[in-house]
């Protein structure tokens, strides 16, 4: 386990309480080995999600059951999880799992909560639907993101640590950054010195070729010596907290059009640390950045940013239509992308932030920005 006992109460309680307020009776939750969709199940369990798909079943005040799709990791979660082993069941028809269970429990005309419907298979949703043909099913998605945003001391803990692996890439990239090198090779010494130290999973997008405006996973393109090379470490380090951190090197110090990118770009993190703080509206940041850009005479590429936690990408998505306040307790990683598209010329910069109650701290900030 990587997290206490005392913080899976606390997310129970939590979740038990919201669930009441609602009137859903409990929830369905399905999660699969995608960097973007492990961390529902997680969050019940403590339990990476390495492959396969996982669901679970939580009923308010009680202990979850948790449906593992292998020997493997049946055999992994009752060694790891914070399931009880009675309530570990090696099953790849979770729906009827789920619905038997329901049933037994004189539930299946009730409403019930599902994280999330997109994750939820076909033959699950029949299975389960017609052994409860009275079941209501409730997209309980947001109001487990609202739980999820703010991080406890247990969490925060975790993401600093993922944090520190994060900018160990800064370090790798000065010292190994030469002609000739491909983007793959790289990427292949930053991940080494990562896993190193406690990476558990990482996730990179580079550009190092003039006209390569928009950033892509690593391929066999060489460094020129020329081209300023974008560079994004996104990685989670043990217990499954994701950080990010992005970085623009240069061969030279930049002129011109490149020099005013890297300089807007500085000011619009100014800008959005000063904005991320409790009680401010999303919208308003992603407002505040655009604006900045725009003055400048420059195109936005790569989205604002977004919320960072058991999954790689999480409320709050940092953009104009997003009306969520900003709450303590959030990690949020801000990651402009500046493009000048008449020159071919792109640029970008990123860091993750804790909000807290009375300031924002930028947990990678060890890592400079300055050319």
């Amino acid at each position: 386990m990587f997290l206490s006992l005392e913080e899976k109460k606390r997310r129970y309680d939590a979740v038990s309480d919201v669930l009441k307020k609602n009137h859903l009776s409990g929830l369905l939750i399905f999660s699969n080995a995608q960097v973007n969709q492990q961390g529902f199940v997680r969050y019940f369990t403590d339990l990476p999600i390495p492959i396969y798909s996982h669901a679970l079943l939580f009923i308010p005040d009680g202990e979850p059951f948790l449906f593992t799709p292998s020997p493997l990791q049946t055999y992994w979660a009752k060694r790891r999880a914070w399931i009880a082993e009675d309530r570990i069941k090696l099953s790849r028809d979770a729906g009827q799992e789920m619905g038997i269970i329901i049933k037994g429990l004189k539930k299946g005309e009730e409403n019930f909560g599902v994280l999330n419907f997109d994750t939820m298979g076909a033959k699950d949703y029949r299975a389960l639907t017609i052994l409860c043909p009275g079941i209501q099913l409730v997209d309980a998605t947001s109001l487990m993101e609202d739980i999820r945003r703010q991080k406890s001391a247990e969490e925060i803990d975790l993401v600093r640590a993922s944090a520190e692996i994060a900018m160990l890439s800064r370090e790798i990239i000065n010292r190994e950054m030469k002609v000739g090198i491909s983007e793959e090779e790289l990427c292949a010494k930053v991940e080494e010195a990562v896993r190193a130290h406690g990476a558990e999973r990482t996730f990179y997008l580079i550009s190092s070729s003039l006209g390569g405006l928009f950033p892509y996973v690593p391929g066999t393109q060489k460094l020129d010596g020329v081209s300023p090379l974008l560079f994004s470490i996104e990685v989670s380090g043990r217990g499954g907290y994701w950080t990010q951190m992005v970085r623009t090197y240069f061969w030279q110090t930049p002129q011109g059009t490149l020099l005013n990118m890297h300089q807007t770009l500085k000011e619009i993190m100014d800008v959005a640390r000063q904005e991320l703080r409790p009680g401010q509206r999303v919208a308003h940041v992603a407002e505040k950045m655009r604006a900045i850009i725009q003055e400048r005479g420059f195109e936005y590429g790569v989205h604002f940013g977004h919320g960072l936690g058991l999954d790689v990408v999480e409320e709050s998505l940092i953009n104009t239509m997003n009306n969520n306040i900003l709450l303590p307790g959030q990690i949020i990683t801000v990651h402009p992308h500046l493009i000048h598209e008449k020159e071919s010329l792109g640029i970008w910069t990123g860091d993750t932030f804790l909000i807290r109650e009375n300031e924002t701290i930028n947990l990678t900030s060890d890592a400079p920005q300055d050319i």
